[in-house]
């Protein structure tokens, strides 16, 4: 079982969870800003080589809100790795009303194409275990998409790490519940690149370091599933 080490980060504040040690998950950056420049603001330009699903991905995302629906509005929502701002692009294509979104991501590039695309909203470049007023503002809902999929040098044990670090971060601060997703076991072949667990596995972990109110849903056609957890 993974358990990090609870102690805050000195140069966060004293309420923040502390980051991996030597933060591996930078790494991931260099390839996102790799796919991004060579096709833009596309499926492709955000890593994931076929449109097929690609949109559905992000409305289940959006489902979060659906099983414990917020009475005050507007709900406050926190995409974490919010890259070009596509949970935005679903938001307005569905029509949805009543939410205050920001989003905040460690890419300078798609922050400035997010800001360009929807110059109204709050963009945050940077890294959400440093800004600690990214959480004071204690969101309703918090959005990790994409962050926990490829895991390229970091071995199963870091990337672990990572995830129930940033897990923790969110939960401890979110008002309602959030929403991630991971690579699913149950597929043709697991690559050694992407992050693949188990569902007992996931089911242990938030147990372990959240709490057993999580829904699991793999209904939308892709070798993956998402996971909703609640206050």
């Amino acid at each position: 079982m993974t358990k990090p080490d609870p102690s805050s980060n000195p140069d966060s504040g004293s309420d923040l969870i502390a980051p991996p040690p030597g933060r591996p998950y930078k790494s991931l950056i260099t390839l996102v800003e790799k796919y991004f420049s060579a096709h833009g603001d596309s499926h492709e330009g955000l890593g994931y080589p076929k449109p097929d699903g690609f949109h559905e991905r992000y409305r289940v995302f959006l489902d979060v809100m659906k099983l414990r629906p917020e009475s005050e509005k507007p709900v406050k929502l926190l995409d974490v790795g919010c890259a070009t701002g596509v949970v935005l692009d679903e938001i307005k294509s569905l029509g949805l009303s009543d939410i205050s979104y920001r989003g905040v991501d460690l890419s300078p590039l798609m922050i400035e194409k997010a800001r360009e695309k929807h110059p109204e909203a709050d963009f945050v470049l940077g890294d959400p275990f440093d800004l600690k007023e990214l959480w004071e503002d204690q969101p309703d809902y918090v959005i990790l998409g994409g962050l926990f999929q490829c895991r390229l040098q970091m071995s199963q044990e870091e990337m672990t790490d990572y995830m129930v670090r940033m897990l923790r971060l969110a939960f401890t601060h979110c008002r309602r519940g959030m929403v991630f997703n991971v690579m699913s076991v149950h597929v043709d072949w697991q690559r050694e690149d992407l992050f693949h667990v188990p569902f007992d596995q996931m089911a242990d972990l938030l147990q372990a370091n959240l709490n057993r109110n999580y829904v699991f849903r793999a209904d939308y056609g892709l070798y993956e599933y998402a996971v909703y957890i609640y206050k």
